[in-house]
């Protein structure tokens, strides 16, 4: 069943019942009224009626004419027969209401709902000090609900109460017809946001005259929040992927390469060297599965204890081929010993980011310097160039998912610099970065030696 038509006939069945209720009490009560005014009426008007009688009676100077004549004023519902006696039993009079007969002929029904049982007759002594002078007799119906007067208004009010039915069940009717049409929009535009959803097109949060449907429509459009952030973060995920991917698989290519031309001896130490890329790439693709089964596989942390000079020098050794091919020099200026316990897989793919922007961004003959100073907890690594430097107006973005500068189109995907932010956010450290146009960029990282997170996971 349609909301319209359940609508339209709880508000009918609605009305019907209160107007019929309604109708009941006020019946009941106007009945109780009515019948109490007309015997209230009925007694004043018997006082009248024996004061009049007796005087006639009395005094006998009226004439017969006149006397009928101001009996049959007297005939007023309920009464409808009066007879007149005097003291010797003779009738003087007798008048009867010609209202009574015709209102019994114009309407059958009242006709059949009269009987004998329905008339009574009373008899009414006149008399005072002087003695008895005659008597009255009146016949009316046995109860004023019995009275034409009161079965009319009987029949006035039912009449008026279907009346009243009729135009509240319209009233409601066209209410319900309002309300259902108002509310079936609201439902239909709702299950359009649906399918829109489904199909994965932006949507916009209208609020309905119904709270319920706000509050569904509300709940849809945060669902739709949620699944274009969810979305979101599985592209950048896999952008993350396509571009880590990108440096093991370069040095690879470049010092096979070297192999192949003479150039690189396939010694075991750049055996050791390409197994390790290799091994970059193969952690990298373990990450795939987090891309289905959940939404912050990237924030998995794989604690482990390395010393940072070594990790350092590997992965200089595998990006030399790079930057003596473009004619850079990589200097590793420091030396000392620094044991450190952290993610060793995401520091790695900050320091291959910060040095592949900084291979791409500096003109050959130039350098690319790394240092580092510990201080108590925290170790500092300085990674400068002397390349091309970054525009004030985009130094602010740079660490923005998919962000290029204005002299770098077409130079990346814009999705090194948010890896390493994200990254040394993941290790409780920070990165800051200074520039200037033509003089170079200097990047400074500062994280703990020990992470310190207790919910990291060793390994």
């Amino acid at each position: 069943m349609s909301i319209k038509r359940m609508l339209l006939i709880i508000l009918l069945l609605v009305a019907l019942i209160s107007v019929g209720i309604n109708a009941v009490i006020l019946g009941s009560l106007t009945d109780r009224f009515f019948s109490n005014y007309l015997n209230e009426v009925y007694d004043s008007h018997i006082e009248q009626i024996m004061d009049y009688a007796l005087k006639v009676l009395k005094e006998k100077t009226i004439t017969k004419e006149q006397l009928k004549a101001d009996m049959e004023t007297h005939l007023v519902d309920p009464i409808f027969r009066i007879r007149l006696f005097d003291s010797e039993g003779k009738l003087l009079e007798d008048v009867s209401s010609d209202m009574h007969m015709r209102g019994m002929m114009m309407d059958g029904r009242l006709a059949r709902m009269r009987s004998n049982g329905d008339e009574v007759t009373d008899q009414f002594i006149l008399e005072d000090d002087g003695g008895t002078w005659g008597s009255i007799y009146i016949t009316r119906y046995s109860a004023a609900d019995n009275s034409l007067v009161a079965r009319l208004f009987k029949m006035s009010l039912l009449s008026n109460s279907l009346r009243a039915v009729m135009i509240a069940m319209a009233i409601s009717a066209s209410i319900a017809l309002l309300i259902s049409r108002l509310m079936s929009k609201d439902l239909k535009e709702t299950a359009i946001l649906a399918s829109d959803i489904q199909s994965g097109k932006q949507v916009k949060f209208e609020r309905s005259i119904v709270s319920e449907i706000t509050s569904i429509r509300s709940s849809l459009h945060d669902l739709s929040t949620k699944l274009r952030l969810k979305q979101k973060g599985r592209k950048e995920l896999t952008d993350k992927l396509i571009h880590e991917t990108r440096t093991p698989l370069t040095i690879i290519k470049t010092h096979l390469e070297g192999i192949e031309d003479g150039v690189i001896a396939a010694d075991q130490v750049e055996i050791e060297l390409l197994k390790n890329q290799v091994e970059i790439i193969t952690s990298l693709i373990k990450g795939l599965s987090g891309m289905i089964e959940a939404d912050a596989l990237q924030n998995e942390m794989s604690i482990e204890e390395f010393e940072l000079n070594k990790l350092l020098k590997q992965i200089l050794s595998g990006l030399s081929t790079q930057f003596s091919n473009k004619g850079l020099k990589i200097i590793l200026d420091s030396e000392d010993k620094v044991i450190m316990r952290t993610d060793k897989f995401k520091l790695s793919q900050v320091f291959y980011n910060l040095l592949n922007n900084a291979w791409k961004y500096t003109d050959a003959g130039g350098h690319v310097t790394i240092s580092y100073n510990r201080s108590g907890d925290f170790i500092n690594i300085n990674i400068a160039d002397n390349g091309s430097g970054i525009d004030n107006d985009d130094l602010k973005h740079i660490f923005d998912a998919y962000y290029r500068g204005k002299d770098q189109a077409g130079s990346g995907d814009g999705i090194g610099l948010y890896i390493v932010k994200g990254n040394m956010t993941l290790l409780g450290g920070d990165v800051t970065v200074s520039s200037a146009v033509g003089d170079g960029t200097e990047f400074v990282l500062s994280l703990p030696v020990t992470y310190n997170n207790g919910e990291a996971e060793e390994v």
